[in-house]
């Protein structure tokens, strides 16, 4: 594989001398852990914490006031290098518990050396998982971030389709949909078949970018690779088509789907009702819920927010009693949205 495109690695933070040694002594903590460790295969959930080592990490640095990103960046560098195998768990449980310290730094140092640390051990979806986090808690994802876990998968790891989907995925996260079509030409030129979640990334990222003839042409080409799309592949092309206000397109692709067999579910059947609302087709609504009972596809509180914004358009309060009621059947919960529509606009509706 090229690595062209692909930044260097940010220098690192020298760590003071204090600092160097309360991250040699956390290191320690995570090798003797691992050492002792009956189950050193353990592929834990991302969330994963161990309770005993995490009052040793915390009496460890009670003589500092907070851990730097420095400190963190630094152990799990040194314990993805540890001669008797890479203390998956430990380094994960670090991780956590050190980013949910009081005063911890937003920065995106830490999280960066944890992303570079999930690519060397092919966990994947721990790297997605972090960047994630990094989104969700305020902390900003620069290019780096991504050309990071990028690095990893050139340099580490022969070319498979997990590799070069994961490098398809990085480069469209990062917003180069360019470099993200390169690579995957790439992977074909090199013989390696894109799967349903490449073609899946690749067509999702054209449609946000508004490359929609481009989008429709990668999925014929999926179609004639006999690579079978799934619900997400349909409702990447459908959401486009629903946010331009394209009824005829929205339901061509509905109908496509179903004519190659491939079940819809929740959003699918959202993005419907929400197409049918914009046409203030209330009545081809309201058959789409009917239509997801039948199936056992359950709806969800976006389901309904939808079908109650479109009811208090056209002012018909009893169709909103009686979408009201229905959502109480099917045990589909309300949110902070349903409420707020029902209480500006349906006000004369009753709220449990």
């Amino acid at each position: 594989m090229t690595t062209k495109n692909i930044p260097s690695k940010t220098p690192k933070t020298p760590l003071s001398a204090e600092e160097t040694s309360v991250a040699e002594k956390l290191h320690s903590l995570i090798k003797d852990h691992h050492r002792n460790s009956a189950n050193k295969t353990l592929s834990p959930d991302p969330t994963y914490t161990i309770p005993s080592l995490s009052l040793d990490f915390s009496q460890t640095i009670s003589t500092v006031h907070s851990i730097s990103p420095s400190i963190i960046r630094h152990v799990i560098e040194q314990s993805g290098g540890v001669r008797h195998g890479i203390p998956v768990p430990q380094v994960l449980a670090f991780f956590n518990w050190a980013s949910n310290q009081d005063g911890f730094d937003k920065s995106p140092e830490a999280f960066n050396e944890m992303v570079d640390f999930a690519g060397k051990v092919r966990m994947f979806d721990l790297a997605w998982h972090v960047i994630d986090l990094m989104k969700a808690r305020g902390v900003e994802i620069t290019v780096e971030t991504f050309s990071i876990l990028m690095r990893s998968l050139k340099h580490k790891f022969e070319p498979d389709v997990i590799v070069y989907t994961n490098l398809v995925r990085g480069w469209c996260r990062a917003g180069n949909i360019s470099e993200a079509e390169r690579v995957f030409g790439e992977m074909k030129v090199a013989g390696i078949k894109p799967n349903v979640y490449t073609y899946s990334i690749v067509i999702d990222s054209l449609c946000r970018c508004g490359q929609i003839t481009r989008a429709h042409d990668v999925f014929a080409e999926m179609l004639d690779a006999g690579c079978q799309p799934n619900s997400i592949t349909y409702n990447s092309l459908m959401r486009i088509h629903v946010k331009a206000g394209r009824t005829e397109k929205v339901l061509q692709v509905y109908n496509q789907m179903k004519r190659l067999g491939c079940e819809p579910d929740t959003v699918t059947y959202n993005f419907l009702i929400e197409t049918h609302c914009k046409d203030e087709n209330l009545e081809g609504a309201i058959k789409v819920i009917g239509l997801m009972a039948k199936k056992g596809c359950a709806p969800n509180a976006s389901t309904f927010n939808t079908l109650f914004g479109c009811i208090a358009k056209l002012g018909d309060v009893n169709a909103a009693h009686r979408m009201y009621k229905k959502m109480k059947e099917l045990n589909c919960e309300a949110n902070t949205v349903t409420y707020n529509t029902l209480d500006e606009n349906v006000c004369c509706i009753k709220i449990d």
